[in-house]
């Protein structure tokens, strides 16, 4: 994904769940998103600016949670906002 990412000036990536934590009623290996912080771990620094998260499920914190929020951009993420224009 590093190189996908790399290759373009914007990457909008699956942000369904954040983790674990907002299936505890699921079997993990049933789910075919990966979590933001799986894809996190997988993007260097250098290149996270490049990434914007979109599609984030009503479980997932990165909807109502400041902390979380401000967590993943202090790593350099985007996260999708309504109404933006990118």
């Amino acid at each position: 994904i590093q190189d996908l990412v790399k290759q373009h000036d914007l990457s909008f990536l699956d942000a369904t769940f954040y983790s674990a934590d907002e299936l505890a009623y699921r079997n993990i290996r049933e789910v075919p998103h990966p979590f933001v912080t799986e894809t996190m771990q997988m993007i260097p620094a250098a290149i996270a600016s490049k990434v914007c998260f979109i599609h984030f499920n009503h479980t997932n914190p990165l909807l109502w949670d400041r902390a979380v929020k401000d967590q993943v951009r202090k790593q350099g993420f985007l996260l999708a906002e309504q109404a933006k224009v990118y």
